[in-house]
């Protein structure tokens, strides 16, 4: 994997119907932490607050790190797989 300024690129090897379910969880475990350790950090808490969503689109929660949807190229023969590992 690498982290970029506004995104991040991984392979990650799992059947395709479990790639949604995967993803989800992995955005939501990393955002938790991430809010979490911002508002322990008296510093961070403007840099929250440019994160809290707007009274409307508030769900379970008031803060989204993720912009909605996922990105995701599927890397079906080995030319594919070797283009995007060097990319990455």
């Amino acid at each position: 994997f690498v982290i970029m300024p506004d995104h991040i690129h991984f392979i990650l090897i799992a059947s395709e119907k479990m790639v949604g379910a995967i993803l989800r969880d992995m955005k939501s475990m990393i955002g938790r932490r991430v809010i979490d350790s911002w508002k322990t950090i008296s510093a961070e808490q403007d840099l929250l607050s440019r994160f809290r969503l707007p009274e409307l689109e508030k769900r379970l929660h008031r803060w989204a790190i993720w912009q909605p949807g996922n990105w995701i190229t599927l890397l079906e023969n080995e030319k594919t797989i070797e283009t995007r590992v060097d990319y990455i």
